[in-house]
């Protein structure tokens, strides 16, 4: 699959699950993903890195459409709350629609860890630092 053909079944997975529940969301994630583009530009990480980030950029905020209560997670109002229940859901969520577009397993992986830590310290993980300075907006 080619990473245009990639972006187009994110954007349509992600539009649908925003669009359904917090659609603010979906343009913050929009801006994330254009962000991330032009970082990739600047870096020079090969096709999977390139996947791996571009994927991450799109999913990274994707639990705030989980159900919550009577509710969703992105309308949360305690963030002590809403930002561990987003990755975990995001987790979740993430995982079902890497298996549905046939990652494989590895880099999956290693957008599923992207999503579930994006709200921490990069540390020594220069994936992260990109998706941290990508979300930014």
């Amino acid at each position: 699959m080619s990473l245009e053909e990639l972006e187009k079944g994110l954007e349509e997975k992600i539009k649908d699950l925003f669009l359904n529940s917090v659609p603010r969301y979906y343009d913050h994630t929009m801006s994330v993903v254009s962000n991330m583009k032009k970082i990739l530009e600047r870096e020079n990480l090969g096709e999977e890195g390139t996947v791996v980030l571009t994927t991450a950029a799109y999913l990274h905020d994707i639990g705030y459409a989980a159900p919550y209560g009577n509710d969703f997670v992105g309308n949360i109002e305690d963030q002590s709350v809403k930002i561990p229940t987003h990755c975990e859901t995001g987790v979740e969520i993430s995982e079902r629609l890497l298996s549905e577009l046939g990652f494989d397993e590895k880099t999956a992986a290693r957008v599923v860890h992207l999503v579930s830590v994006h709200h921490g310290t990069p540390e020594s993980d220069e994936n992260l630092k990109l998706l941290l300075e990508a979300d930014k907006v």
